[in-house]
């Protein structure tokens, strides 16, 4: 089943450490093409912008996040529900859920 308003569900650890995303967007970087590999090589990556920490390193039950991002090509508005995860009784990082405004 596919959401089209749905942008990503992912987690990361408190550094913004992306270690896996789905395969669409888990290609291998191109030489020489920031713009493309950021569109489509989004694993293995540290998203420490002001929203990514703000999730990362959040120990509230819950943390909403509205900004606008491009996709596509355009730029949309989307609203980012963010939820701590704790491993061990510690806090690890968090799982953040992005939806199309």
């Amino acid at each position: 089943m596919r959401d089209n308003g749905m942008l990503f569900c992912i987690v990361t650890d408190r550094n913004g450490f992306l270690p896996v995303h789905n395969r669409r967007v888990s290609q291998p970087q191109r030489p020489d093409d920031p713009v493309w590999n950021n569109a489509n090589c989004r694993n293995l990556r540290i998203f420490d912008d002001r929203t990514g920490i703000t999730a990362a390193r959040s120990t509230r039950p819950a943390t909403v996040q509205v900004y606008r991002r491009e996709v596509g090509g355009q730029i949309v508005m989307v609203r980012e529900v963010d939820a701590p995860i704790r491993v061990g009784g510690r806090h690890w990082g968090a799982c953040r859920t992005a939806y199309r405004l």
